[in-house]
Formats: C-alpha cells, sequence, structure tokens
C-alpha cells in the first residue's frame, strides 16, 4: 500500500476440545484492514493482539489456534492446554 502502509488479511481459528477430544467451540474471525507504517513496525515488535472470547464452564481444555495468512496462504497453529478455576 502507499506511504508504507500494509494490507493485512488473516483468518483467526479456534477449537476447544474437552480432555476427551469432544469439540465443544469453534470461534473464528477474520481481520482485513490496513496498518500504518507505525502500526505495522509495533506489530513487528510486539505482534498482533486479537482478542476473541470464549465462555467456558470451569474445567480443563485443550484449546487449539491457528492463523492463516490469506494472502500468502502460510498457517501457524499451537495447542495449549487450559484450566478454568471454580469462581
Amino acid at each position: 500500500a502507499k506511504d508504507g502502509q500494509r494490507k493485512i488479511n488473516l483468518d483467526f481459528f479456534t477449537a476447544v476440545f474437552s480432555k476427551e477430544g469432544k469439540l465443544l467451540k469453534a470461534p473464528r474471525m477474520t481481520v482485513n484492514t490496513t496498518l500504518q507504517a507505525d502500526q505495522y513496525a509495533q506489530v513487528q515488535q510486539k505482534g498482533l493482539i486479537v482478542p476473541m472470547e470464549l465462555e467456558l464452564a470451569p474445567g480443563d481444555y485443550d484449546l487449539r489456534l491457528a492463523v492463516r495468512d490469506n494472502r500468502t496462504g502460510y498457517l501457524g497453529s499451537l495447542t495449549a492446554p487450559v484450566s478454568i478455576a471454580k469462581p
């Protein structure tokens, strides 16, 4: 884009599984925007924070996250255990 701007088009996928392997939730979100040069520099230094809310009951889960760059087709993913304590 012009003046150092960068266009981004990313898909964010989340999958929440019970410890038994049952898929419980699978929200997704697309970010399609243009970042100013200073915003892009900040993203390169600190990363991109994309809030995605999930409501889960207390318990133990496996959380799988994936991000796809729609321009290049590159995909990154990770799986992490999550424990939600009772209030």
